[in-house]
């Protein structure tokens, strides 16, 4: 096999798809075969070895303003929802434990 290229989870990367098509994304790991796994937002593509090259500059910046910070917005926001949700639950609790206390 040639040269395999070395990514840790999270690098930024450029790469193309099977098809040829370009593809910028966030590495996430290589599979038994010496292939890439490249993630954007909510999709993982299956890269060969040789077609997955770390990002340059220009490529960074789009990278993080089209898939981090959507990410990071999306995780906020589920965050968000587990803490209302949360905080519903332990009034609910709360409204229980003085009913009972008080029959």
């Amino acid at each position: 096999m040639g040269k395999l290229n070395k990514f840790n989870k999270g690098d930024l990367v450029s790469a193309k798809k099977l098809n040829g098509e370009a593809l910028l994304g966030i590495y996430d790991h290589m599979y038994d075969c010496g292939d890439h796994c490249i993630q954007t937002l909510g999709k993982k593509y299956c890269v060969k070895h040789n077609a997955v090259k770390a990002a340059t500059d220009e490529e960074e910046t789009i990278i993080k303003e089209t898939i981090i910070k959507p990410m990071r917005e999306a995780n906020k926001k589920k965050t968000l929802e587990k803490v209302q949700e949360e905080e519903v639950l332990n009034e609910s609790e709360v409204e229980e434990l003085a009913g009972e206390s008080t029959e």
